[in-house]
């Protein structure tokens, strides 16, 4: 009976070694997954700024563009009407 006892006590400190263990090692990961988040929402944004600007240089390009052609027009207006 005492052997089945001490046989009982040391799998039941194995188990709540292993337990500790896992928790230990589920807890780790649980702060790489928030790490991960925060790492995925910080480049998301960076993106996302990175975007808009490109986006503002495209509409600055497309506005030069638009004026470089009414300037063009005007000139061609102009010679069309001296001769």
């Amino acid at each position: 009976m005492k052997k089945e006892l001490e046989d009982t006590q040391v799998a039941l400190e194995a188990s709540h070694k292993v337990i500790v263990g896992l928790t230990e090692i589920g807890l780790s990961m649980s702060k790489r997954i928030e790490k991960m988040k925060v790492k995925r929402q910080l480049a998301k944004a960076n993106h996302v700024e990175c975007h808009q600007k490109f986006q503002a240089r495209i509409h600055e390009a497309e506005d030069s563009m638009q004026a470089q052609h009414l300037l063009i027009d005007v000139r061609v207006d102009a010679q069309l009407a001296n001769l």
